[in-house]
């Protein structure tokens, strides 16, 4: 952000400042002039002059605690992407505003905002020790905050110290009356305990939690343990996968066109959006071509680590592993996509590209792929329009036969695209790619599965100057069947 910029949004603040005669409406247009300046410093890194900013503008709210919690909670929210320690600090002063109030529900908005604020910094020394003394000053007062709040300082932390605070927060927990909360807190122990092999302990604090409905979490980690202690765990009979049909675009994506316009029509031809809304995640390895990340269990209701087994803990995400516990249906339907290094031509309509632009194909294959999406992306909707109007009167006016059907030939193309934008977000700038959807692993077309395999894989390892033939490969290997 420029200097200018800056001294725009200074003079904002100074401006509001003169105006400001006291009336909620002046004050609050001086406060959203400063927290537009402050967020520009930091965003700038000029953190002593945020900082000035900050001082000055905070007293302007001391008279009124609710008032002040807003404004702290707002400059919290806002300087989040930019610098998440000054607002995990706006967060810990505005929880101790709310917590003098005695404003429960409020305290409880404010503590979890701030455990995910410090569990996505990482949890440096000032923080901990911040929550620490937020916890403890909340010991009494609000168990039940206090107990999450050592909850979220054992997340932070490991070993012993994180083993102690999940100690803290089970006695918390229970002291709340919190069941839920009990055996989130339980669990996290069971968990630490668990890691240095002390399953016997582990196993008894899960066996000793009160009764809970659709506590699976749990649950799951109970069974585990005991399975590590050789205990008889009788584990839910195996589940059939669904029959799931596999979306049409994705099929006609991977079937080569007989009928280059119908396929356009069709959705056959993707565009970035498009694929990255179907994906499950990004590939960037050859190994990650069979990822229960990204397409989902091999085993129905079953996590990759094993640890959630069965349809009732369907929809859980494993913190271990990361797997969705699903139908293991999924890996014929869901998608990954490849970021390729450079823009590729998509080697199916390279000839759709020629005829829309009405050049030779010869010609076609001299421009760079970063030239010809430019020269596509001119092709917009008001460029579409009015190339149907055109292409309509060469038609008609056309002094030969040959160059009539040339003008239709092109018109039908065009009409094409107008439809498919309208059907599935599809471009003519989609003929130059960017990222390849990966088709899922158990995908339900007439493909030799291996020969795609390998394809992705060549794509993924071949330098940035060979991935265009590798995905000609890939279309090759899909163009088989």
């Amino acid at each position: 952000m420029g200097e200018g910029l800056r001294g725009e949004l200074r003079e904002a603040v100074a401006a509001a400042a003169q105006a400001d005669d006291g009336t909620p409406e002046r004050l609050q247009a001086r406060l959203d002039a400063a927290c537009r300046l402050i967020v520009a410093l930091v965003d700038d890194l000029a953190d002593a002059e945020a900082d000035a900013v900050i001082a000055e503008t905070l007293p302007l709210v001391q008279h009124d605690a609710q008032l002040e919690i807003e404004l702290r909670r707002r400059l919290a929210r806002e300087l989040v992407t930019y610098e998440r320690y000054r607002a995990v600090v706006q967060l810990s002063a505005a929880l101790e505003a709310a917590q003098a109030l005695g404003l429960a529900v409020l305290e409880a908005e404010l503590a979890e905002e701030l455990r995910a604020a410090m569990r996505d910094e990482g949890g440096t020394s000032t923080l901990r020790t911040t929550s620490s003394a937020l916890a403890e000053a909340s010991r009494a007062a609000n168990p039940e905050l206090a107990a999450r709040m050592q909850l979220s300082l054992s997340a932070s932390e490991t070993g012993a110290i994180a083993e102690q605070h999940a100690r803290t927060s089970v006695e918390l927990a229970r002291a709340s009356g919190e069941v839920a909360l009990l055996h989130e807190a339980t669990a996290r122990l069971a968990e630490l305990l668990a890691e240095r092999d002390e399953l016997a302990e582990a196993r008894a604090v899960l066996v000793a939690l009160p009764a809970l409905a659709h506590a699976r979490e749990s649950r799951a980690l109970l069974d585990e343990i005991r399975r590590r202690l050789d205990e008889p765990v009788v584990d839910p009979p195996e589940v059939a996968a669904i029959s799931v049909p596999l979306d049409p675009q994705l099929r006609a994506f991977a079937t080569r066109p007989h009928n280059l316009v119908q396929s356009v029509v069709d959705g056959g031809l993707l565009g970035a959006d498009k694929i990255r809304e179907w994906s499950s995640g990004e590939i960037t390895k050859p190994a990650d071509l069979e990822s229960q990340l990204v397409f989902g269990p091999v085993r129905s209701y079953w996590c990759a680590c094993g640890r959630y087994r069965g349809r009732d803990y369907a929809g859980i995400v494993c913190k271990r592993c990361g797997v969705e516990v699903i139908d293991a249906a999924a890996r014929r339907t869901r998608t990954g996509h490849i970021t390729l290094r450079e823009p590729v031509v998509h080697p199916w309509y390279a000839p759709v590209a020629a005829l829309l632009l009405d050049l030779p194909h010869a010609e076609l294959t001299a421009i760079p792929p970063f030239e010809l999406q430019e020269r596509l992306l001119a092709f917009d909707a008001a460029r579409l329009e009015h190339l149907v109007d055109e292409l309509k009167y060469a038609i008609v006016t056309a002094p030969k036969a040959r160059i009539a059907d040339a003008a239709g030939r092109r018109l039908a193309l065009v009409e094409a695209f107008r439809t498919a934008a309208a059907r599935t977000f599809t471009q003519p700038a989609s003929i130059v790619l960017a990222l390849v959807p990966v088709l899922p692993p158990n995908v339900d077309l007439p493909i030799d599965r291996d020969k795609v395999r390998d394809a992705y894989a060549q794509i993924l390892e071949a330098p940035a100057r060979s991935q265009a033939a590798a995905v000609a490969g890939l279309f090759g290997a899909l163009a088989a069947h």
